[in-house]
Formats: C-alpha cells, structure tokens, sequence
C-alpha cells in the first residue's frame, strides 16, 4: 500500500475527543480546535483551528510508522490571512516528536519552508499562492535525508516550491513519523488566522499507486445501507443490522452488532457514491470497536468485489472504543484501480477471526 491513510473528519459526530480514538495523537494544545460545520469542503465537518495567546500546538497525527519519504494532501481554507509571519500550516515529525521540517504560511499568502520548527530558512515561494475565504488544495512531498532531501508543495495542483538537495532532517531519526497540522509561533490571538483544513490523505513512494502526487482528493463518508444474507454478527437492538452500526455520531453501546465466535462474518451493501465521482484512488474501510471480555478478539474488514475480497490486516481488539481502518487501492476483482460503478457493487465485509 501506498496510500497510507484518509481522514474526512465526518465519523466523529462533531466531537474531536473521538479523533483521540484512533490515528490522532493529541488535538489542541493551547488553540481552540473544533471540528466545524459551517466551512466544509466535504461532506459536514472540517477541522478549524483558532490560535490563541503564545505557541500552539493544532492537531498531531500518526502516519502508521517511520517513513523516509511523505507525502501529505489536504484542503485548506483561511477566514484571513495571517498578520504576524511564519504561521505554521504543517510540520513532519519523528517518533520522539521532535520537528524535522515545518511549511508556514507568510502574511501575504506565500508558502515558506524551515527546517526545525520555524528554525533554519530553507525556501518560500514566488509569488502569493494562498487566498482568504476560498479552499485551495495542499500537497507536499518530502524526502527525510541529512544532505539529500528535498520539499516539493503544489497547491492547486500547481509546483509552488521545490528544494533539493536540501538537509530535511533535525534530530538523529532520519524518518518521519507524525505529522502536525495548524500550529502557531509567538503572539497568537487574532494575528494567528482562523484556518480550516478538510480531505486530508498521505503517502509514501513504496508500491504502485499512489506512489507520488495524488492531486485534489475528495475524502467521503460512505456509510452501509442494507444487510445481506450474511449475517453472523449479532445487533442488540432494531430492525436492521446495518442501522446499527452506520450513524456518524458513533453511540457506543447504545447500538450495535457483536460476534460472539470465531469465524463470525456479517456482510453490508454501501450508500451509492454520489454521480460527480468520477474516479477512485482508494477505499478505506473502518470501524469503531472494543471487546467487552477477556481473552484474544481480532477483526478482519474487507471489500468484496465480484467473488473477489481485499482483505484489510488482523485487528487486536481492546476493551476501550478505538477506530480502526485499512486502505485498499485497487478493486479486488480487477486488480487496477476501482471504478465508481463498480464501488457501487461491492459489500463490506467485518469477521471476527479470533
């Protein structure tokens, strides 16, 4: 795989407590992080991140292990720009949490890089490439090495910046594990600039897709919406199973659907993908989960296509509600990339396999 993980931000019922579930690390660290209904760019949530007094920390996530190469995507969306420089829209990270290279955004729109945190000037870009009260489209590719990485940023699709062969590296981890989204420097409060970011994907260059610049993605939600004749999981209450499991504000034990043994499999048809979509790059299936005894609970998610499955990895399941989530690049049936329609077709699949 090389699409290593999405986040639309709409499974989390409006509430950034349950980012904490799963692949975020830590979410607003002297600023005001919400995730917001009123500028979104899919679906209902964004995450809007207010800067207040000092240094800031938005939101910390994980990208599954160290890389050496990363590669990040994401909408970004500013009510104003900035009036004090240099505010951090995007920082790498290692395994020990220590900034290897930082993207900012200048008062007048430009994208700047440093390495360290704010620290060593590397580069910034020609001309203005971001604008208040619109969405625009951030991607950025980046080698981790001491004398020969490089950062690439287009933004619209369009290259805005590239060094190399540059030092992208502070601490003695030559890799990055983390990346830090919405941060600020000095002063804060207003000056810092209310910004939005949705639709976020990374990457690395391992595989055969998604190996480089994946372009401007829409990341979208798209919930189960009818039960098969496969129905090992058992619901506690309702008339379907798949209403038990497919609201976006998760209500825990409320409703649910619970296997009982070994080899349990229940199977879902999906919510059709709207008509604009055109094109698919991957497919991440998740679920939120916990076990409720002792003893050993793993889970299996997969998409079927045809007779086809992509299996996603064995999932040890804890006794706390934690998301857990795959990607799939390509259709099981065909082995190239998915199409819309037949997305449409396929089923979910969730089995318990110890």
């Amino acid at each position: 795989m090389t699409c290593l993980g999405v986040d639309g931000l709409d499974h989390y019922g409006g509430s950034t407590a349950r980012m904490l579930d799963g692949l975020w690390l830590a979410v607003s660290v002297n600023m005001t992080v919400t995730l917001d209904t009123a500028i979104v760019r899919t679906g209902t949530h964004s995450l809007k991140s207010v800067p207040l007094t000092g240094s800031g920390e938005g939101s910390r996530l994980s990208v599954g292990g160290p890389r050496t190469t990363l590669g990040v995507g994401f909408g970004v969306y500013f009510s104003s720009m900035p009036t004090t420089p240099n505010n951090m829209l995007v920082c790498y990270r290692d395994v020990d949490n220590t900034t290897q290279f930082s993207i900012s955004v200048g008062t007048d729109g430009t994208i700047a890089a440093f390495r360290g945190e704010l620290a060593t000037f590397l580069g910034r870009s020609a001309v203005p490439v971001l604008t208040a009260n619109a969405w625009h489209h951030f991607e950025c590719k980046a080698v981790l090495n001491n004398t020969t990485g490089s950062i690439d940023i287009r933004i619209n699709g369009v290259n805005v910046l590239s060094l190399s062969p540059i030092d992208t590296v502070t601490s003695a981890l030559v890799e990055a594990s983390q990346l830090v989204f919405q941060s600020q420097t000095g002063s804060g409060g207003s000056n810092g600039g209310t910004s939005f970011i949705d639709d976020i994907f990374w990457w690395n260059d391992a595989g055969s897709f998604n190996n480089t610049f994946i372009g401007d993605k829409r990341v979208r939600w798209v919930p189960p919406d009818a039960d098969t004749g496969v129905t090992d999981w058992v619901r506690n209450t309702g008339a379907n199973d798949f209403d038990a499991i497919k609201e976006a504000a998760p209500d825990d034990d409320a409703t649910y659907i619970a296997a009982s043994a070994i080899n349990n499999i229940s199977e879902f048809g999906l919510t059709d993908l709207p008509a604009s979509v055109t094109a698919i790059s991957a497919m991440c299936p998740f679920a939120r989960m916990k076990k409720t005894d002792a003893g050993n609970a793993n889970v299996q998610m997969s998409l079927l296509s045809a007779a086809a499955a992509g299996a996603g990895l064995d999932r040890p399941i804890t006794t706390a509600y934690t998301y857990w989530r795959d990607v799939i690049e390509v259709d099981p049936n065909t082995g190239a990339p998915a199409t819309p329609t037949a997305f449409n077709s396929m089923l979910l699949r969730i089995k318990r396999t110890a």
